[in-house]
């Protein structure tokens, strides 16, 4: 049974969710209990520079369903996860996945997770789970969604995405999406 919780409910969240996507430092906040959350999305919009690159590259992106794609904006349905509201700290599993392409060579991304604890968007590809980029920023938006995430690559993705295409457009720190979170609690 799920269970939605109102506007209080969904503005703890998204506070916890800000404050721990913000890298906001301070004293600890009280223990609260962690809530489940059942749906929603993450929207990502891929920096213009690294969709410049991978253009100049030859690589094109295409998504996994239930993922969509609009242009440079890729919409991932959030399939579960756990979230502390006191401080945002948790995991945002997606559904659907993100793949690579030049040639005959694909590399295909599942398992996207953005973890709060660690600050770190990870993927699964080629059956190893690698921390691609890592979050920071965000502001939260009237409706309880967390805006202006940023995702910027961590020295493992930016080595995967260029030696997987044998390019060297990507470097630790390249911003490679901007991202707005809005998930959906249940119970």
């Amino acid at each position: 049974m799920h269970t939605r919780l109102g506007w209080h409910g969904r503005l703890a969240v998204a506070l916890g969710v800000t404050a721990s996507l913000a890298v906001v430092a301070g004293p600890a906040l009280a223990a609260s209990p962690t809530v489940r959350l059942s749906g929603g999305t993450t929207t990502l919009h891929v920096a213009d520079g690294a969709a410049h690159s991978l253009r100049a590259a030859g690589v094109a992106v295409r998504v996994t369903k239930p993922a969509t794609e609009h242009g440079q904006t890729i919409v991932l349905p959030i399939r579960g996860g756990s979230l502390n509201p006191a401080n945002g700290k948790g995991t945002i599993a997606h559904k659907g996945g993100v793949t690579f392409a030049k040639g005959s060579v694909r590399v295909a991304l599942s398992n996207l997770t953005i973890d709060t604890r660690k600050r770190t968007f990870a993927a699964t590809a080629r059956g190893t789970t690698l921390a691609l980029a890592t979050i920071s920023g965000g502001k939260m938006t009237r409706r309880g969604a967390v805006a202006g995430v940023q995702l910027k690559a961590t020295t493992i993705g930016a080595l995967a995405l260029d030696s997987a295409f044998g390019t060297r457009a990507f470097h630790q720190g390249t911003l490679l999406a901007t991202a707005t979170v809005a998930p959906t609690v249940g119970r």
